[in-house]
């Protein structure tokens, strides 16, 4: 079942940071760009594009400004091109190139596959600006058809490769490396507002220690191409589980836990739950995870769905072969991305009990 509500569009705040904002998340939901990642997960529902976390970016000169869906799955950065036809792109704002003085073609174009969606993109070069960030020549996708990528004006790929990959140069360490950032590191913080929508605020060049604790040890993803820990032990209430250890991707842009088959059934069966469905009046233990030696929990009412009646999701679900701690696990805590040294920290949410 999804759940809709009205798209609330986001707003560029202080200087380095941008605050971002989320419709609600169908049953499962995981990020377009790693569905190819949990193709046998016990449940998937990749059937809406617009559940990103979206901010505000501008392309070319004089600046163009585009939503942009945040992605820590994906690695590069394209908008829609004014020239693009198809169901996707009908009434959906875009990019002018013939507008922009500085775009430069490259003579290039390739296929960018989502799992869920795909957009076929035409690689240009030109100046790109977030936050107080400008990169005066960043390599820009520019999509001319897409299947399934309905409602996206563009996509930030925020993942970790580095330098170019085969579809062009990686946003934020081109930034670094052009000297547009001085800092290699951003920090993501999910939370939910006051009306209770969910969104964020991410920040670029460094920690927002408006927000954020002290930052804890830096856990390499060593060749991983995303960002990934190991989670070496689960606990579900007083109860350590028996589960093996695992390799997990972080992602803001799934809306779920995916563990191993064996932590969901005993973590089903220690609430009575076999379907998957239980009433939200259900009280649920914390649960909570141990990564690179320190413990982080997760609130229990986070491992609850709202549906629109009175029974939830358990927002835990099975996967035989990729793990993903999507939105519960950083919800209320400090994620911070470094796409130099490749790795990935956690702080405590300041003022406010980690979730």
């Amino acid at each position: 079942m999804l759940l809709f509500v009205i798209l609330v569009f986001p707003l560029l705040v202080n200087a380095n940071k941008v605050h971002v904002r989320k419709n609600k998340s169908a049953k499962g939901y995981v990020s377009p760009s790693l569905t190819n990642v949990v193709s046998n997960s016990e449940i998937l529902d990749p059937a809406s594009n617009g559940m990103l976390y979206r901010g505000n970016v501008t392309i070319g000169t004089p600046p163009q400004v585009l939503e942009t869906d945040f992605d820590t799955g994906s690695f590069v950065f394209w908008a829609m091109d004014s020239t693009c036809r198809g169901r996707d792109c009908a009434d959906v704002p875009s990019f002018y190139r013939s507008a922009s003085s500085t775009y430069r073609p490259l003579g290039l174009m390739t296929i960018l596959s989502y799992g869920s969606g795909a957009a076929e993109v035409e690689i240009g070069r030109d100046t790109l600006s977030f936050a107080n960030v400008t990169i005066p020549s960043m390599d820009i996708g520019l999509a001319i058809r897409t299947q399934d990528m309905r409602d996206v004006q563009s996509l930030f790929g925020l993942g970790p490769e580095q330098g170019v990959t085969e579809y062009g140069k990686t946003p934020l360490y081109t930034a670094y490396t052009a000297g547009a950032m001085s800092d290699p590191r951003f920090s993501i913080l999910l939370y939910d507002a006051e009306d209770g929508s969910p969104g964020g605020d991410i920040y670029f060049g460094g920690v927002d220690s408006e927000n954020c604790e002290a930052t804890g040890p830096a856990i390499s993803i060593g060749t991983s191409t995303y960002w990934t820990v190991d989670v070496t032990g689960v606990n579900f209430g007083s109860t350590a589980l028996t589960a093996p250890s695992f390799n997990a991707i972080v992602d803001s842009g799934t809306s779920a836990l995916y563990f191993p088959r064996v932590v969901v059934r005993e973590i089903s069966n220690s609430l009575g739950v076999f379907n998957g469905i239980l009433p939200c009046s259900t009280t649920i233990p914390d649960l909570t995870l141990t990564i690179a030696g320190i413990q982080h929990t997760i609130a229990g009412k986070e491992l609850l769905l709202e549906t629109g009646t009175s029974y939830c999701y358990l927002n835990v679900f099975s996967s035989s072969d990729f793990y993903i701690l999507g939105d519960p696990f950083m919800k209320n805590r400090c994620t911070i991305h470094n796409v130099v040294d490749k790795t990935i920290a956690f702080a405590q949410r300041k003022n406010k009990t980690s979730s």
